[in-house]
């Protein structure tokens, strides 16, 4: 059983590299109204310094502060950008390629922002 959800896992990873459907509903929800909620979150994070994030033994919500807020902020944004770049521009057959520059940029920069969350937040604190 486990085989199987693991197998679900990287069959939904792998799919996030073609095109997505053309559909509206798909087009509207995933690709503009989802990314707009993610990048608002975002960037009220990097306005106001914190970030909220749940962690710790037993499991709450806390608030980041800094650093690790701003990098926890920008991993949000690239998250917005990636769904916007998959959802919105790659299932267009003009603008595929834009969508796929994007996705690329967006996940550099999620790579970026965890690698920062990860060096400000467990490494050097």
């Amino acid at each position: 059983m486990l085989r199987r959800d693991s197998e679900r896992l990287v069959d939904a990873v792998e799919s996030l590299a073609d095109s997505a459907p053309d559909h509206p509903v798909s087009r509207g929800v995933f690709g503009a109204i989802l990314p707009a909620v993610l990048a608002l979150h975002g960037v009220r994070g990097l306005w106001r310094g914190r970030m909220p994030f749940v962690g710790g033994r037993p499991l709450r919500w806390f608030d980041l502060h800094g650093t690790e807020a701003l990098c926890l902020a920008a991993a949000t944004l690239a998250a917005a950008a990636f769904l916007h770049a998959h959802f919105f521009w790659t299932p267009h057959p003009r603008f595929h390629g834009y969508g796929a520059l994007g996705k690329i940029a967006s996940l550099l920069g999620f790579v970026a922002a965890a690698a920062g969350f990860v060096w400000f937040g467990l490494i050097t604190s």
